[in-house]
C-alpha cells in the first residue's frame, strides 16, 4: 500500500483513519467519467461500522464521505452498476496507477489519483449545543 503514498490529498484520509484505507466495506455511491477522468463518491458508513468493532474511536464517527478523482483514465468501464467495495487496491508500474475495485467493479490504469473531498458527520454534539439549549430555554421562559 505504499503507492497510496503518492495519491494527492491522502493526507486528509490519513487524519481521520491514521492510515491510508483500502475502502474495506466502504460503497461506491456516485461515479462520473467523462472520457478522460473519473470521480468517485465512496460511502465510508459500513467501513467504519466493521472498524469500531476494533477500536473505539470509529464511535465518533457517523458517516465520511470521500471524493476521489482519477486522472486520464485508461479504458474505464462499469458493468452492472457500483456499490460495495471489498477492496480497493492501488498498484504502480512507471509512474502509472493501477486501481482495482475488487467486487464492485473495474481494474483500470491512471496517471495520478486525487482526493478531492472528506465530508465527515460526528456524533460528537457541537461544543455550543448545551449552552445554546439553556440560552433559548431561558429567552423562551415568562421573563
Amino acid at each position: 500500500m505504499n503507492c497510496w503514498n503518492d495519491v494527492v490529498g491522502i493526507s486528509e484520509v490519513t487524519k481521520l483513519f491514521g492510515e491510508p484505507i483500502s475502502f474495506h466495506d466502504a460503497e461506491v455511491v456516485d461515479v462520473k467519467y467523462d472520457g478522460s477522468d473519473c470521480y468517485l463518491q465512496i460511502d465510508c458508513r459500513g467501513l467504519i461500522r466493521t472498524r469500531e468493532v476494533f477500536d473505539e474511536r470509529y464511535k465518533m464517527f457517523q458517516n465520511v464521505i470521500i471524493e476521489m478523482k482519477f486522472s486520464d483514465v485508461d479504458k474505464f468501464q462499469i458493468d452492472g452498476g457500483y456499490g460495495d467495495i471489498d477492496e480497493l487496491y492501488l498498484d504502480e508500474v512507471d509512474n502509472i496507477f493501477i486501481v482495482t475495485m475488487k467486487s464492485c467493479g473495474p481494474t483500470f490504469r491512471c496517471n495520478q489519483i486525487t482526493i478531492t473531498k472528506v465530508t465527515v458527520k460526528t456524533n460528537q454534539p457541537h461544543p455550543n449545543a448545551a449552552h445554546n439549549r439553556l440560552l433559548d430555554a431561558y429567552l423562551k421562559s415568562d421573563l
